[in-house]
């Protein structure tokens, strides 16, 4: 079953994205309000398995919240935080990590350095 979607868990949930220094990015943040709507069963309830989040009831619950940007992200989106919910962070947007990113930071020497200790 779907579940009910309450902007505090929402908000809650993008602040360990934060903390992972993921941007939460819809999927993420779905995957995210998954892990932890599961993590609150006891061990073994049947609920478990009907547990999900519908991404455009998702969407729509981040739109409505004054205190979440929702920016388009390519075939995905973002919900940042913004506002007084920003301010309870340390850690700023332009430092999470784009998972969609391809771009890679690391030089070529990096990579054969760790071929080799992996071989």
């Amino acid at each position: 079953a779907t579940q009910d979607i309450c902007i505090r868990e929402v908000i809650a949930a993008i602040v360990t994205l934060y903390e992972d220094r993921l941007r939460p990015y819809g999927r993420l943040l779905r995957k995210r309000l998954v892990e932890r709507a599961l993590a609150a069963l006891p061990p073994g309830d049947a609920a478990a398995e009907r547990v999900d989040i519908d991404l455009r009831r998702l969407r729509a619950a981040c739109d409505a919240c004054p205190d979440l940007e929702v920016a388009e992200q390519g075939s995905d989106w973002s919900a940042l935080l913004r506002g007084a919910a920003a301010m309870k962070t340390v850690i700023s947007a332009d430092a999470l990590v784009d998972v969609y990113d391809t771009a890679d930071p690391y030089p070529d020497s990096l990579w054969d350095a760790a071929a080799s200790y992996f071989e």
